[in-house]
């Protein structure tokens, strides 16, 4: 876990998702990771049940979570949020 590379992120919005079957990125680091955001400009931190480090057959759900994250900054916008909408269809 290289800290210096996550201090030049802490002013951009972060999503980070993990699959809890993850065999790449370790479980304590990846919270690790997740601890060293905060205090960014916004993070949340998602964790996919039983999906591995791609998230083969687990992509509805990792949709789902990118969906759930940007939906969250087009709050009282509908309408632009409709039109971003038609690039998942």
């Amino acid at each position: 876990l290289d800290v210096k590379q996550i201090e030049k992120i802490r002013t951009a919005r972060v999503l980070n998702i993990w699959g809890d079957q993850d065999e790449v990125m370790p479980e304590e680091e990846i919270h690790l990771f997740n601890q060293h955001l905060q205090g960014a400009k916004e993070t949340q931190m998602v964790i996919i049940p039983d999906a591995g480090h791609c998230f083969v057959g687990k992509e509805k759900e990792l949709i789902a979570a990118i969906q759930s994250w940007i939906w969250h900054f087009f709050d009282g916008c509908e309408e632009n949020r409709d039109d971003y909408l038609d690039i998942f269809q």
